[in-house]
């Protein structure tokens, strides 16, 4: 993100006001004391960066949305799980809730991440081996992040995983 600020310059002989848009790095003019805000960077290359960082955040956000679908337990592993641990909600779905929740929460914050989003909870739905639960919560987050998209699919999930998301409604 490219920050900027107004510098604002009142002059005692002028009733004029100059203004400024300058982006955000700061630096002191040593004659004058005044502080500047980036005065020698080309707005190109804040521009640059920017796309840069935005790469980068769409790149991260690619990698944890791999890694929370990795990380999702499938029927199998779920099943290995011994009485005690499937007496109440097992850890291994509680973490996955709270990694699609993180999911959702950067996507509810960045719009250009949104494309990752959909697939991130396409393929999370769509998964056979997934649990029932995480696999209707996924389908929920796709009917609020694209309304389109989960129509086109809704032909594609099963009934049973279409009516625990309603429940989430």
């Amino acid at each position: 993100m490219i920050g900027f600020t107004l510098l604002l310059t009142l002059t005692p002989t002028s009733p004029r006001i100059s203004l400024q848009i300058l982006p955000l790095q700061m630096q002191q003019n040593p004659s004058t004391g005044t502080i500047l805000l980036n005065p020698s960077l080309p707005l190109q290359s804040q521009k640059d960066q920017n796309i840069a960082s935005n790469v980068s955040i769409i790149e991260n956000f690619q990698n944890i949305a791999n890694r929370t679908l990795r990380s999702i337990p499938t029927i199998e592993d779920l099943q290995k799980l011994s009485d005690e641990e499937v007496h109440n909600t097992p850890t291994q779905i509680i973490e996955a809730a709270s990694k699609i929740g993180k999911i959702a929460s950067m996507l509810a914050l960045d719009s250009s991440l949104k494309p990752i989003g959909i697939g991130f909870y396409e393929d999370c739905a769509k998964t056979e081996n997934f649990p029932n639960s995480v696999r209707a919560v996924c389908y929920f987050n796709l009917k609020k992040l694209d309304l389109d998209h989960f129509k086109k699919l809704e032909p594609w999930i099963p009934k049973e995983i279409q009516r625990i998301s309603e429940i989430l409604n």
